[in-house]
């Protein structure tokens, strides 16, 4: 593998994101996710059982993800974005 990756390959990795579930204050599962746009529109990707999961009454009520800047390096401070479910 080389070490320095393709600028195609960076953006593969800015664009995949890990997700944190919530209900109330309590953290119960960590997932990932990945980007997709379509047009103007940006679009987080995941599993259904990661925001659904009636055998085991997963409901989170939020997620929280990180979003990387266009341009900014890998080690860039990214902000996390929390949103309802």
């Amino acid at each position: 593998m080389p070490s320095n990756p393709s600028p195609r390959a960076r953006s593969l990795l800015l664009a995949c994101t890990q997700l944190a579930t919530f209900s109330g204050p309590k953290m119960p599962t960590s997932a990932s996710g990945f980007f997709f746009q379509r047009g103007a529109q940006l679009f987080l990707v995941t599993c259904r059982h990661v925001l659904l999961n009636a055998a085991d009454d997963h409901r989170p009520q939020r997620i929280e993800f990180v979003l990387h800047a266009a341009g900014a390096g890998p080690d860039a401070t990214a902000p996390h974005v929390a949103a309802p479910v």
